[in-house]
């Protein structure tokens, strides 16, 4: 007996939030890339970066290993306009029509 499967279909599912993906993407980059089902790669690649400048951050912390204020204050500022800026597109690519992208 063999039984064949029929094409996989993908259910059409609604509009996705533009303030969640905006959200999302600003909390953890990348994410709001994947909640949006597009620019996949890309926002896997961003996610893990995060993950992996974290870790490193964190296992300074742990370990005691000094690092200066001041580089904390200039990455602080930096990883919060890269948010920004990462939560603005992930707002604009979900308010475009679906056809559009």
């Amino acid at each position: 007996m063999v039984i064949v499967a029929g094409p996989k279909t993908k259910k059409a599912k609604g509009p996705k939030s533009p303030i969640l993906a905006g959200i999302l993407n600003f909390l953890l980059y990348g994410i709001g890339y994947l909640y949006l089902g597009k620019r996949k790669v890309f926002g896997i690649v961003l996610f893990l970066g995060d993950v992996a400048f974290f870790a490193a951050t964190g296992y300074a912390a742990i370990a005691q290993i000094s690092i200066s204020q001041t580089y904390v204050n200039i990455n602080s500022i930096g990883f919060v306009i890269i948010g920004v800026a990462l939560g603005y597109d992930a707002y604009q690519l979900a308010r475009q029509p679906l056809s559009s992208v």
